[in-house]
């Protein structure tokens, strides 16, 4: 819907050609600071003192979620020695005003001390309570098996001691 201009809003009159017009303007708060209710009256007045007024309403809302800017960190799975890229700030912006975004992340372990999961969330919310959400879960596996240092075989006369080895 179109807001009508306040200057365009015209008077006519049987026996004045050019009643008077006049304009006040309230303005309600609603329940967030983007919400409200803003009410024009009108009134024409003729040169006998005959007056008439218009009453409009205009009804202002936020109904409408923020919006992710750019683009957003999507699942993964890395192995252990990676890093698992820290916290990524998010930004959202709104149409009627900021959206500022939270951050909470999860530390799952999973079945030995370097397997884990981290679940990652932001929410942007606006002043009026419209929100959006965004939800990343990193693997962390340990898939790789260690390495032993190779060693160099050794050749031992029969009259020599092999070394013994403390092996824990």
């Amino acid at each position: 819907d179109t807001v009508p201009d306040p200057a365009l809003v015209t008077a006519t009159d049987n026996c004045d050609p050019d009643p008077g017009i006049t304009l006040t303007e309230t303005t309600t708060p609603g329940t967030c600071p983007q919400a409200y209710t803003l009410v024009r009256t009108w009134t024409a007045t003729d040169a006998c003192g005959n007056s008439a007024t218009l009453t409009y309403n205009i009804s202002i809302t936020d109904t409408i979620d923020p919006e992710w800017v750019g683009a957003l960190p999507m699942n993964e799975s890395i192995e252990c020695d990676e890093d698992a890229a820290g916290r990524i700030n998010l930004n959202a912006t709104d149409s009627c005003g900021p959206a500022p975004t939270t951050f909470n992340e999860t530390r799952i372990d999973g079945s030995c001390p370097h397997e884990y999961q981290l679940l990652r969330e932001w929410v942007a919310t606006d002043a009026c309570g419209n929100s959006i959400d965004h939800s990343v879960t990193i693997h962390v596996n340990d898939t790789e098996a260690p390495t032993v240092a190779d060693l160099t075989d050794k050749v031992h006369e029969c009259d020599r001691t092999v070394p013994e080895f403390d092996v824990p």
